[in-house]
């Protein structure tokens, strides 16, 4: 998951001469991601509207002005395209056709 982040982030700032430690930007994406959905009861906004809008903090905070709302879109699409766990296939064989994977509460 961070590798398909950091390298969506590093092609998209590659294209405006940016650099950054885009695994550092990707963990902070993650980090605030997962800190805008964890603790809600049945909230009003999913996933996907917390990536979005945090995308543009972390865009923010590491001074990448330069990724355009293409780039931006780009970057969390990703989120839908990422390669699964190497174990995932052989975890979920036989669960159905449709298997969704939430984080649990430790």
């Amino acid at each position: 998951m961070h590798g398909g982040i950091s390298r969506a982030f590093a092609a998209a700032g590659a294209r405006h001469g940016l650099t950054a430690d885009w695994h550092e930007v990707a963990n902070e994406y993650r980090r605030r991601s997962l800190k805008g959905i964890v603790g809600q009861v049945r909230p009003e906004f999913n996933f996907d509207d917390v990536h979005r809008r945090v995308l543009d903090e972390v865009i923010a905070h590491f001074r990448l002005d330069a990724l355009t709302a293409e780039d931006r879109d780009a970057i969390w699409r990703t989120w839908h395209a990422l390669d699964a766990w190497p174990d995932s296939p052989r975890r979920s064989r036989g669960c159905g056709a449709s298997t969704s994977y939430l984080p649990s509460p430790c």
